[in-house]
C-alpha cells in the first residue's frame, strides 16, 4: 500500500505491533496499551514507516465479535495516527501466525527495514519465530515494558518458556500453529 506519507518504495519501513488480549467488551489490556503507546511514540516523527497490525480472534486473548486488529487500529487513528499508516490488519491467532500470516504482506512491500513491537517478558519467543520466518529481512525489537504482582509476572515467564520450549522442540505454538 503506497501512500501520500511515504516518500518513496526504495526507503519503506515497516513496524509491526503484535497482538495482546482484549476483554469480552472491547477493552484493551495494559499490554496492549503498552505495545500501541510504543508504536504512537516510534512512528510520530518517522513518516517512511508504514504499520501493520495483527491480531484476530482466540480464546485466550479475544471473544469478542471484531478482530483484535481493529480494535488496535482504533486505539492507533484515536491517537493522532493517520489511517494511511496502517498498512495491514493480520487476523492471526497466536505469535507465530503473527509472523506466518504477515509474511506475504511483508514479501509485498519489501521493506528497508521490519521493526516488531511486543512486550519485554514475550521478546525472546518473539526473536525465535520472526528469526525463522523472516530470514531475509532486517529485523529490529522494540519493548514494551509490563510490570505486574510477582505471581503474574512468574506465570507470564512460565508460559513464555513452555512456549518457547515447544517450538524448539515441534515446531508448532500450543494453539497448533506450524513454523513450517
Amino acid at each position: 500500500m503506497q501512500t501520500n506519507k511515504i516518500k518513496s518504495r526504495d526507503n519503506l519501513e515497516v513496524i509491526m505491533v503484535l497482538g495482546s488480549t482484549i476483554n469480552s467488551e472491547g477493552k484493551l489490556s495494559e499490554i496492549a496499551i503498552g505495545r500501541l503507546e510504543k508504536c504512537v511514540e516510534f512512528v510520530k516523527n518517522k513518516d517512511d514507516y508504514l504499520i501493520i497490525l495483527t491480531g484476530g480472534f482466540g480464546d485466550h486473548f479475544n471473544t469478542t465479535n471484531r478482530m483484535y486488529s481493529l480494535y488496535a487500529y482504533e486505539y492507533l487513528i484515536n491517537n493522532g495516527i493517520d489511517a494511511d499508516r496502517i498498512s495491514a490488519l493480520i487476523p492471526s491467532v497466536d505469535t507465530v501466525e503473527d509472523a506466518t500470516l504477515s509474511y506475504r504482506v511483508i514479501k509485498h512491500l519489501k521493506p528497508l527495514n521490519i521493526v516488531i513491537i511486543t512486550s519485554e517478558f514475550h521478546q525472546e519467543r518473539v526473536k525465535y519465530i520472526f528469526g525463522k520466518v523472516y530470514k531475509e529481512f532486517k529485523l529490529e525489537y522494540i519493548s514494551s515494558a509490563y510490570m505486574s504482582d510477582d505471581e503474574a509476572m512468574r506465570q507470564l515467564a512460565l508460559t513464555e518458556e513452555r512456549e518457547l520450549k515447544l517450538l524448539k522442540e515441534t515446531n508448532r505454538s500450543s494453539i497448533g500453529s506450524s513454523l513450517g
